[in-house]
């Protein structure tokens, strides 16, 4: 499970302890909603507060892009 948090992070879930795998951390604002991928399932989608779009590889130790935006992106 993935979930988007007001502190400005995502935390991935095995559901099977709840307890998170991985933090995601790099947002400076609020993150308002994340999205997998739906061919890609290593692949995910961030959208914040701080007008930034992040595409990021759930293995990977930073985001793969940041797309910047001219208002607050949900």
């Amino acid at each position: 499970m993935l979930s988007a948090g007001g502190d400005g992070t995502m935390k991935l879930f095995d559901v099977s302890n709840n307890a998170p795998v991985r933090v995601f951390k790099e947002h400076t604002g609020e993150v308002f909603g994340c999205e997998w991928n739906h061919i890609n399932k290593r692949k995910i989608l961030s959208a914040s507060y701080d007008r930034t779009i992040k595409l990021w590889d759930i293995s990977a130790p930073a985001s793969e892009g940041t797309f910047a935006h001219d208002f607050v992106v949900y």
